[in-house]
């Protein structure tokens, strides 16, 4: 807040980026979690949830999101 008590927008430095989907590196990501014992049916990708913060991150590196359960049902949070 400013002295006078108004508030002071500034635009932000920096824009915020959509990853960028590589379908075949997503691919071998889950055949690995698939192959370390985390069921297939368990593993959500970015798609099946809210925003997440690979934005700019994501759109300058090959980059995948995948989330699985890892606490028990009934837990906050778990997906």
């Amino acid at each position: 807040m400013r002295p006078n008590g108004k508030l002071e927008f500034k635009e932000p430095r920096t824009f915020l980026k959509a990853p960028i989907i590589v379908p075949p590196l997503t691919k071998i990501v889950f055949d690995q979690a698939k192959a370390l014992g985390v069921p297939g049916s368990e593993i959500k990708g970015s798609e099946d949830s809210g925003s997440s913060d690979l934005g700019n991150v994501g759109d300058a590196y090959p980059t995948v999101e995948l989330k699985f359960k890892i606490a028990p049902e009934g837990t906050p949070g778990n997906i």
